[in-house]
């Protein structure tokens, strides 16, 4: 029955690994959403704006539902996330770094690691140009 022991053992690890990974990119989601936010206010845009920036881009999010998003009071996802950084204009790496950068200050990692490879710079600097 060892293995069986050995099998529940892992199983175990799996969940409390998948677990911690669910609840380092539900943190790291709000302070993305943070960084939206700011990015927002940085450029005077308002949620109804975003709306119809959204709308231009030939998607569709309703003023209540970017409020939702964007307070963390339902799951952003990461076309909603992509969506918000179009409609603004600014690469959705820079927030992300941005969010991992405040995340990191306050104590956390930077990233939930299933995350890292996503935000690693390329060949642009930190402000997303050549």
């Amino acid at each position: 029955m060892k293995s069986l022991h050995v099998f529940s053992d892992l199983a175990t690890t799996i969940r409390i690994v998948n677990d911690e990974t669910a609840e380092s990119a539900r943190r790291f989601s709000e302070y993305l959403a943070d960084e939206i936010r700011a990015e927002m206010g940085r450029k005077k845009v308002s949620n109804r704006e975003l709306a119809k920036r959204i709308s231009a881009l030939g998607e569709s999010r309703s003023e209540p539902t970017i409020s939702r998003l964007l307070r963390s009071s339902q799951r952003m996802t990461v076309e909603d996330a992509w969506l918000f950084a179009e409609a603004l204009g600014v690469d959705l790496r820079l927030l992300m770094r941005r969010a991992g950068e405040r995340r990191e200050q306050e104590g956390g990692a930077a990233y939930p690691a299933i995350m890292e490879s996503w935000v690693a710079p390329d060949d642009e600097d930190a402000d997303g140009k050549h």
